[in-house]
């Protein structure tokens, strides 16, 4: 099925929302193919030890394949070992993160079952540090999951997608609801460092941002707002 990209940017009106964007537009997707692609860059290409990756989601759906919220990597390749990085919602309501060290298999953990409810707004942080040798998730700020990793990030030269992947299989969906405040930082940020910005609008001049999209833009346009190119 070919896969276009729609943008669907929607007033939060009479809806719950992160308490710092109530008035704000979000990217609203239906479950059915759409996604938004950011061109590459060579700041988002050239994470490969540490790396966050933020957003607030509202699942309006479960859907029978692995939801993608964010995804930085290759094409499907035999032994999994594509992945720069990966956020995903799964049918049982957990969030997974996926990344793959430098030549070896992806390493992913994942949140408990159930967590994920359908139409509320949850933040979802994911922390790859190489140079400690750990990857980390957390939810509304708390550690939901850990586990070792490696000592480097696999780079893929391929556009970030937010919403799908490149990997053309029945185990994967198009995410099913609505995704805001998307934050892709080159550094391994702490659990006090999220919790101390995940309800705050951001200067995009922080230390180690490299991608920040509020979709606050009229029309189909995703606008990086981040300053550290």
């Amino acid at each position: 099925m070919k896969i276009t990209l729609i943008i669907l940017l929607t007033l939060l009106t009479a809806l719950m929302a992160p308490p710092a964007f109530a008035s704000n537009r979000v990217l609203s997707l239906d479950g059915d193919g759409d996604y938004v692609e950011i061109v590459p860059n060579e700041n988002l290409n050239a994470i490969n030890s540490q790396a966050t990756i933020e957003a607030w989601i509202k699942a309006e759906a479960l859907l029978n394949g692995r939801m993608l919220i964010i995804y930085k990597g290759d094409e499907e390749k035999p032994d999994f070992s594509n992945r720069s990085y990966d956020l995903a919602l799964l049918p049982s309501g957990c969030i997974l993160l996926a990344s793959a060290p430098s030549g070896e298999k992806n390493v992913w953990i994942e949140s408990s079952s159930n967590l994920i409810k359908l139409n509320r707004w949850y933040h979802i942080a994911g922390v790859i540090d190489a140079k400690k040798n750990v990857i980390r998730m957390f939810i509304n700020g708390v550690e939901a999951a850990s586990r070792e990793f490696g000592d480097s990030i696999h780079v893929s030269a391929l556009s970030l997608r937010i919403g799908w992947t490149y990997e053309d299989d029945s185990r994967y969906s198009s995410f099913a609801g609505q995704i805001d405040e998307v934050r892709i930082w080159r550094i391994a940020r702490s659990q006090e460092e999220i919790q101390a910005t995940m309800h705050a609008t951001l200067s995009g001049k922080e230390p180690g941002l490299v991608g920040y999209w509020r979709f606050d833009d009229a029309g189909k346009i995703a606008t990086d707002s981040s300053k550290n190119h």
